[in-house]
Order: structure tokens, then sequence, then C-alpha cells
């Protein structure tokens, strides 16, 4: 005599999210029509099932709330095909949380920041082809408001041989994480920058920054090695386990003295056994201090170098 078949509704929640997580997204909207208690058990483990990937985030927002969303559903990731973008708008705040839990974010490849009331912007891009010395790649552009009509932009591409992601899932997109980020405080993207380049850096959003405050009278760039520094992420004795990587700042019209002055000062505090060799020709600026090392057979490296025609400095930690 045959087994009669067994009634999903019957097994036990344990058994039924087995079954759950083998379904595309499209069954589980559909299995959430049938009846409460699939409802329930879906809404309450929506993140550990297959929610449609997405591939391009854009958050519109002002200094009180997220205003609208523009994103594109990954199709194959294995070829970065993605779907048109779409556009969605919110009435309150819930209507936005509700619209996160029904994504998956963690395959995020672009990722905008977007002022509607002063037109500010911060754009991530985490790149799809490697860099000749370096296995991974991300960009940062922000253009920022300066009085009515005017904007400056900063310009940052992060260069690095460990995995980099945008590490920004459900969780750290709601609206008490984006308030922490700082987002709505609208003169703190300077700070908004900062943050993002060293959640990236590290890989741990939820990193409290003691000393993450932003002095204006700095460059963006002095204050992200400063933080690096002070997170010990530079420390001479973690040479031989850090993966290196590389900061690349763009739209820099003049490195002055006293610019490179913090910068010997700074690299005699993380400086190898040898000492630092300075170099500077009116057309560029460079430090440079390296270690032949015994213990894990490589050459590591300490390095600065500022060209005045390009505008651009590079500063290396391997």
């Amino acid at each position: 005599m045959d087994k009669p078949a067994m009634d999903l509704l019957s097994l036990p929640d344990d058994f039924k999210l087995q079954i759950l997580k083998k379904l595309d997204w499209k069954s589980l909207k559909d299995l959430k029509l049938v009846c409460r208690d699939l409802y329930f058990l879906i809404e309450q483990n929506v993140q550990s099932l297959d929610r449609p990937k997405v591939h391009t985030l854009s958050i519109g927002y002002d200094e009180i709330k997220v205003y609208r969303i523009g994103y594109s559903l990954m199709i194959d990731e294995s070829i970065f095909l993605d779907a048109p973008t779409k556009r969605v708008e919110f009435n309150n705040d819930g209507e936005y949380e509700n619209f996160l839990k029904s994504m998956d974010f963690t395959k995020i490849k672009v990722f905008s920041l977007y002022n509607v009331s002063k037109r500010g912007s911060i754009r991530i891009h985490k790149d799809l082809h490697s860099h000749e010395h370096y296995s991974s790649t991300c960009t940062v552009f922000a253009k920022l408001p300066k009085g009515k009509s005017r904007f400056e932009t900063f310009f940052t591409i992060i260069l690095t041989n460990k995995k980099l992601v945008i590490p920004y899932n459900c969780d750290l997109l709601r609206i008490q994480s984006l308030r922490r980020l700082g987002i709505f405080e609208g003169n703190k993207t300077s700070l908004v920058i900062k943050k993002i380049i060293m959640d990236i850096l590290t890989g741990n959003p939820k990193l409290e920054y003691k000393s993450a405050r932003t002095d204006n009278s700095k460059p963006l760039y002095i204050q992200i090695t400063n933080q690096l520094f002070k997170l010990g992420l530079l420390n001479p004795e973690n040479a031989c386990v850090r993966k290196g990587f590389k900061l690349y700042f763009g739209g820099i019209s003049k490195f002055d003295v006293l610019k490179q002055e913090f910068y010997r000062k700074f690299f005699g505090k993380i400086k190898f056994r040898d000492d630092l060799v300075v170099k500077d020709n009116g057309e560029g600026y460079s430090i440079m201090n390296s270690m032949a090392c015994s213990k894990c057979d490589t050459e590591h490296k300490n390095f600065l170098f500022y060209s005045k025609s390009c505008g651009s400095l590079h500063i290396g930690f391997h």
C-alpha cells in the first residue's frame, strides 16, 4: 500500500524551511498567499530565503527621510548581467523597511547615496576586473555641494589583495543604521565618506570609530590615513599577515610643505628598520620605506607619491 503524501502544512517549521530554501522568490511570494502560517513563517525567515539579488542600488533622501530607491537586479551572477533599473518611492519609513526585507543586498556592485534637497551624492563602485598588481578594487566618488551652485568633488580608488565588498546588507540599510552613518545630517558628508571608506577597508561596518569625527581643516586623505593608524592597521609588526593595499586620491591641486611634513612624520611612525627615502623634484614628491623580511621572505613597503601634473596622490602599505 502506498504511503500517503506528506502535506507541507503538517510538517514542523524546521522541515518547512528546508523546503522553502529551495524555492525561488516568485514561488515564495505565491506561497505567502496560501495561508496565515506560511505567510508568517516566510516573513520571519525572509533573510535566509532566496530573495532577488540587487546589483545596483541608489538611495534618494533628504535631512528627514528616504524618499526613493533606484535598483537593478542581478540576472546572471557569473557574467554580471543585470535587469533594467526600477524605481520605488516611499510614503513613510515603514514602506522603505518592508522593501529592504524583500531583497538580497549581499551582491551589490554599485551603491549610491543622493541628497535630493542639496543635490550632493556619493557613489561606490566595486570594479569587476582586477588591477595589474591588485586582485580587488573599489572606487568612491563624491559630489559635495558648496553654496547654491558650486560643487566640490572627491575621488578615490581602493586597491588591495583581499576581497573587497560593499558591506551594506539589509540591516545596515535600515533607517536607524543610515542615521548612525550620518547621511541625514547635511553638514557631515565628509564624515559619511570617511566612514564608508573605512567600512570597505576593514570589512566591518559595525566598527565604532571613537575618533572618527571630521576635522574639516584637514583633507580627507589625511583623515583616512590617520584613522588607519589609530586602528592599528598600519602597525609594522602586522606587515606579514596584512593584505597589501593602496589608496589613490584624485583631484589634489597642491601638496604643500605642511602636508609633506605631516607625511614625513606619519611614515616615520610606521617605518620598518631602514630610513625613509624622500624625493622632491618640483614635479613630484615621494616617500619610500621598505624592508626585506626574513620571516615571510617578501619585501614590505610603505610608500607615498604625489604627481603635480596629474593632481594625484598614491599611498600604499605592503
